[in-house]
C-alpha cells in the first residue's frame, strides 16, 4: 500500500477546506421551493498495475442552523473525463467506519458508479448533528479478475451538496462543509476479496405461491480486521421481476421479496440490512469465523406467474492490516423452501347478506371474517423463524345473485373484499378475484386477520325496490413448504347488516 504523492496531497486538502457560508431570508411565496447550493469539493485517484485499486474517503456536515426549518440535503459526485477507470461512491455504514455515519440513500440506496458527464446523487436522511461518509473508489479495469488487463491512469471526480426547502421559511446561515481525505492505494495480492451467488430464479403462480432461500455469508477469521476501518465491505442483492424492473428500498418487501438477517438475532436497527446494499460483516470478531445467516422469502402477487431473479455479491477491500487468503469469503444457499406437490388445505367460507332499499346513491350490507392461521403441530421445530416464513395461501372470493333473483334495469350490482393487509376491492368487476394472495406478511401470532366482504347496489340510475340476497364464497388455500412444517388457516363468519 502506498500514499499518494506529496503534491496531490496538498492539493486535495486544500480543496476539502471548502466550506459554505450560505445566508438566505424569509419569504412569503406560499408555494416557492428554494435550492441552497452547497460548497465543491474534489480528488483525484491514480491507479496502475502495482495499486489497481485507490480510494478516497469524503464527509459531509450540515451545521445545526439548516434544520431549523423541514427540508431536504443532497450531494452529487461528478466526473468529467471518460477513462476505463471505474469510479465508485459507497455509502459508510456506521458499523464500518464511524458511529455518526448513517446510511446516505442513494439511488440503488447502495453503490453507485459515477458515470460521465452525469451525476450519482444521494439524500441524506439527517438530523442534527449531520455528518455522513463515503468512499470514493478507484479501480483499474481487470483489477477484480485475474489474468486481465490493467489500465493505468488518473480519474477526476468532484461533490457539491444542496440545501431545497419547501414553504414560506428557510434558515438563514444554513450551510455544509466537506472534508475530504488523502486518497489511498490499494495494491498487492489478497486485498480484495470477492465472492456471489450467481444469478437465480424463482417461479411463482397460484400453486406455488411463495418461496424461501437461507443464504450464509462466512468471512475467515484470517479476513476479519482487527479494526472496521482497515477494510471496506459490501454486500449488493440484485432483484428483478421477470419484466426487470429493479428492487428499491427493500428493508421490509418490495413486490412481495424480503430479505432478513436470521443469525445472529440483530439487537438493534442499524444491524438489519438496509438493502440492496449493506455491510454482512459489520461487527465481526477479530479472531473468529464470521457467520451470518439471511432468509430471501418471495410472494406471489397478480394473476399470472411471475418470476423473480435475484443474485447476491459479495466483496471487501483490504486498506489496511495483513492480506487475505483466496477463499477466505464465502456465500452459499444453505436451504431451498419450496411448494411441495401435495394439495393445499382449503379454508372455504360462505353465506347470504341482503340488501334492503333505501335512500341514498347506493345501499350495501357487509360481513366480517376472522381468519387464524398458525402451525399444524405447535410443537414443531422451524429451521427458521416462523414469523419470517410467509403464508403459502392464495384467496379466490366470488358473489353470486340467485337465479330467483332479480334487479331492476338500471340497477349496478357491485362487490368488494378488503383485509386488514391486502386490498382486493374488485369494486364494479363482478369477476371472481381468483388467486390473490393471501398476505404481504405473516400474520400476527397474537391477532386473526381480518376479510370484510361487501356487496351492494349502485342506485344512481335505478332504485332497489325489494330486498335482493347475495351469495358469497371464499376459499382461502394455504400449500406447504418441503422442509417446513404445515401452516393451516382456520376462520369463523360475523356477520353484521349495514343499513
Amino acid at each position: 500500500m502506498r500514499r499518494a504523492p506529496e503534491p496531490l496531497r496538498r492539493a486535495v486538502a486544500m480543496l476539502a477546506l471548502a466550506a459554505a457560508a450560505i445566508a438566505s431570508m424569509a419569504t412569503t411565496a406560499p408555494n416557492m421551493t428554494t435550492t441552497i447550493d452547497g460548497p465543491i469539493a474534489s480528488g483525484v485517484l491514480t491507479v496502475d498495475a502495482d495499486h489497481p485499486i485507490s480510494v478516497q474517503r469524503v464527509t459531509v456536515t450540515v451545521n445545526d442552523v439548516a434544520f431549523a426549518a423541514s427540508g431536504r440535503v443532497s450531494v452529487y459526485f461528478s466526473r468529467a473525463d471518460e477513462s476505463a477507470i471505474t469510479l465508485t461512491v459507497v455509502p459508510i455504514l456506521s458499523a464500518a467506519d464511524q458511529g455518526r455515519s448513517g446510511i446516505p440513500a442513494g439511488g440503488s440506496d447502495g453503490a453507485l458508479e459515477i458515470p460521465p458527464n452525469s451525476p450519482a446523487s444521494f439524500e441524506l436522511d439527517c438530523q442534527s448533528p449531520c455528518e455522513r461518509s463515503f468512499r470514493v473508489f478507484a479501480q483499474a479495469s481487470g483489477a477484480a479478475s485475474s489474468g486481465t488487463s490493467v489500465t493505468s491512469g488518473s480519474a477526476a471526480w468532484s461533490v457539491k451538496g444542496s440545501l431545497v426547502y419547501t414553504g414560506s421559511i428557510w434558515p438563514s446561515g444554513a450551510g455544509m462543509s466537506f472534508r475530504v481525505d488523502d486518497p489511498i492505494a490499494v495494491g498487492g495480492a489478497g486485498r480484495s476479496l470477492s465472492a456471489e451467488l450467481p444469478d437465480a430464479q424463482i417461479t411463482l403462480d397460484a400453486t406455488h405461491p411463495a418461496a424461501a432461500r437461507l443464504v450464509e455469508v462466512r468471512l475467515a477469521a484470517s479476513a476479519v480486521p482487527s479494526s472496521p476501518s482497515d477494510v471496506v465491505s459490501n454486500a449488493v442483492l440484485q432483484v428483478s421481476l421477470g419484466a426487470n424492473i429493479p428492487v428499491g428500498t427493500l428493508a421490509s418487501s418490495y413486490y412481495g421479496v424480503s430479505f432478513r438477517q436470521v443469525s445472529p438475532v440483530p439487537t438493534v436497527a442499524s444491524q438489519l440490512p438496509s438493502l440492496p446494499q449493506f455491510d454482512p460483516f459489520g461487527g465481526c470478531e477479530p479472531g473468529s469465523d464470521c457467520v451470518r445467516t439471511y432468509l430471501l422469502t418471495a410472494r406471489w402477487y397478480g394473476s399470472e406467474p411471475e418470476t423473480i431473479d435475484w443474485s447476491l455479491h459479495l466483496s471487501q477491500i483490504r486498506l489496511a492490516g495483513g492480506a487475505a487468503a483466496p477463499g477466505s469469503m464465502q456465500v452459499t444457499v444453505l436451504r431451498s423452501f419450496d411448494i411441495t406437490g401435495d394439495p393445499p388445505r382449503r379454508l372455504h367460507l360462505e353465506g347470504d347478506l341482503t340488501i334492503t332499499p333505501g335512500d341514498g346513491d347506493s345501499r350495501s350490507a357487509s360481513t366480517e371474517v376472522a381468519v387464524v392461521v398458525a402451525p399444524e403441530d405447535p410443537a414443531a421445530v422451524w429451521p427458521v423463524p416462523y414469523d419470517m416464513v410467509p403464508v403459502p395461501g392464495v384467496v379466490r372470493f366470488e358473489t353470486t345473485l340467485p337465479p330467483s333473483a332479480t334487479l331492476a334495469p338500471g340497477v349496478i350490482r357491485y362487490q368488494d373484499l378488503t383485509s386488514t393487509w391486502l386490498p382486493y376491492n374488485s369494486g364494479g368487476d363482478l369477476s371472481p378475484i381468483v388467486g390473490a394472495p393471501f398476505a404481504d406478511e405473516h400474520p400476527d401470532p397474537a391477532g386473526p386477520l381480518t376479510f370484510k366482504v361487501e356487496v351492494g347496489v349502485d342506485q344512481r340510475n335505478a332504485a332497489l325496490t325489494a330486498p335482493v340476497t347475495i351469495h358469497w364464497t371464499l376459499d382461502i388455500d394455504v400449500y406447504t413448504f418441503d422442509g417446513l412444517p404445515r401452516i393451516v388457516a382456520t376462520g369463523v363468519p360475523v356477520p353484521t347488516l349495514l343499513p
